[in-house]
């Protein structure tokens, strides 16, 4: 992944970039060519003037022997691109290569191959000794657990000398990407309704626009097709403009995936707490009795903290607060209920939830296409130009075109990460069709962008959020559970409906209880 070959220049073992370097061995030189210095004034014999005129050109031959081995190693990739679905079994197959006859018994290979858990890849380094005409297969068999563009291969060599005084750094970066595709499952079937019973009749934009009929002119959209651009009035005028087309009407369905890290990688520090107090009172209390007073204590401030927590997530935002905290990421006013069972859940849970937001929205848009709605598919992408990706498709064929592209879509990290609501803003018709918005998470700062979205408080609009929750990750599942019935009942009375959904045959990372 982009994100794994970024920090493996970072580690290689230790070893600079710098591609020739004197090792720790180097000083041991200069004891060799002072005593080869006193060898040769004590014993002034022909022995020891060749053992002293070979030490003086062991550096030079050391040299043209880094020299040589830039030009014999190489690097045969035997597979091929890969793609393949998640969790499907996939052989990689490389060979480094030896095509001189001088052996370098002192090779250093960095290689990026796929970590145990099959997260993503990081740099190995691997010590071999290649003969004249040898070669080093690797060759193993991975499941990649997540999906995304994994690169393996070569970065580069560190061939040392056969003294090992100096060390020199071969660039290779022979790398095979191999594109990891989510898998394709359904929507189980619930008392919710599908977003086409409610979608409202809008124009569908043909893929063929050469016998229907010119209704309009508009400024371009985002989404809005080459074949659609009015070139003579766009030369005329600042903006594109493009021809609508009147092909009948149909049901438009605009779904909004949301890419974004809501989760740290790294555990979040727990506040130590001050207990001086208590200790204080327990000094007067001795035994049992005291015991039991701190237990009854500590039920009655997780039940007051419990029921604080109810209210607040059921209290609608006013004044306009909410969405300067989905702007500015306020902190987390519930971390009881989005604290992760593990520490080492908070290493993968971003791509976790990436991946089962994206297997649910192509169950989603193949769901609404295959009932005859089109579907208008948005989300922000490091790729795109303009930050962020927009198509519109009218049957699982039209899907198919940019599956890939859809299905490889990065995590958005950092200061890139954009709120899913922000989509719905970059469409100018503010289409009066339903819209859903797929989110792996839901926290105070996403229930405020959701509740001031302009129409939303008067009714203007209805749309579904569909939530992407992996339960059996959560510490304290209860109190999960009812901080989403708050927001559920908050994103109501605000016209929204949240749903929690699961792509059926979706499989449970980190379920230790069998839940």
């Amino acid at each position: 992944m982009s994100r794994s070959r970024k920090n493996g220049k970072a580690e290689a073992g230790g070893r600079t970039g710098r591609r020739l370097t004197l090792t720790r061995r180097a000083p041991l030189y200069l004891i060799l060519w002072l005593g080869a210095l006193i060898f040769t004034q004590a014993l002034r014999s022909t022995a020891s003037n060749i053992f002293f005129t070979f030490v003086i050109f062991l550096p030079v031959a050391s040299l043209v022997y880094l020299l040589v081995a830039g030009s014999s190693l190489r690097i045969h990739m035997l597979s091929e691109h890969g793609r393949v679905e998640k969790l499907t079994p996939y052989n990689y197959n490389f060979r480094v290569i030896n095509e001189s006859v001088v052996p370098f018994p002192f090779t250093e290979v960095i290689l990026s191959l796929p970590r145990s858990d099959a997260v993503r890849c990081s740099d190995r380094c691997v010590r071999i000794s290649l003969s004249p005409h040898g070669s080093y297969t690797v060759k193993n068999t991975v499941k990649f657990r997540f999906r995304g563009t994994y690169e393996i291969g070569v970065r580069c060599f560190y061939v040392y000398d056969l003294m090992r005084i100096f060390r020199r750094r071969i660039d290779i970066d022979t790398f095979e990407s191999v594109e990891v595709l989510p898998r394709r499952l359904g929507i189980g079937d619930d008392d919710n309704r599908t977003a086409s019973d409610s979608a409202n009749r809008t124009v569908k934009l043909p893929n063929s626009y050469d016998r229907l009929e010119v209704s309009d002119v508009r400024e371009y959209r985002l989404g809005d097709t080459l074949k659609s651009i009015h070139w003579n009035l766009s030369s005329k005028s600042e903006d594109l403009v493009v021809r609508d087309y009147n092909t009948g009407t149909t049901d438009l369905i605009c779904i909004f995936c949301d890419m974004s890290a809501h989760f740290p990688d790294e555990p979040p520090r727990v506040p130590e707490t001050d207990d001086d107090s208590d200790g204080d009172a327990a000094d007067t209390v001795s035994g049992e009795g005291s015991k039991k007073k701190k237990k009854s204590a500590k039920n009655e401030n997780t039940a007051k903290a419990a029921k604080t927590a109810r209210l607040a997530a059921k209290r609608p935002k006013k004044d306009g607060a909410g969405q300067s905290a989905a702007n500015d990421g306020a902190a987390d006013t519930h971390p009881e209920a989005h604290r992760l069972a593990a520490d080492a859940y908070y290493a993968d849970i971003n791509e976790f939830c990436a991946d089962g937001v994206v297997e649910l929205t192509i169950a989603a848009v193949l769901r609404e296409l295959r009932a005859g709605s089109a579907v208008r598919l948005m989300w922000f992408d490091e790729r795109a130009v303009l930050g962020a990706f927009a198509y519109e498709f009218n049957s699982p064929e039209d899907f198919e075109a940019v599956f890939d592209l859809f299905a490889t879509a990065p995590v958005i990290r950092g200061q890139s990460a954009r709120r899913v609501t922000e989509l719905a803003a970059m469409l100018r018709d503010s289409c009066e069709s339903r819209s859903i918005y797929v989110i792996p998470a839901v926290d105070d700062a996403t229930v405020a962008a959701f509740c001031d979205m302009r129409g939303v408080a008067k009714g203007d609009t209805t749309f579904e959020v569909m939530l992407y929750d992996p339960e059996e990750r959560y510490s304290d599942r209860d109190a999960h559970r009812e901080y989403i019935d708050g927001c559920r009942a908050q994103l109501a009375a605000n016209g929204a409906e949240l749903t929690v959904r699961r792509a059926v045959g979706q499989e449970r990372y980190g379920d230790t209880d069998g839940a």
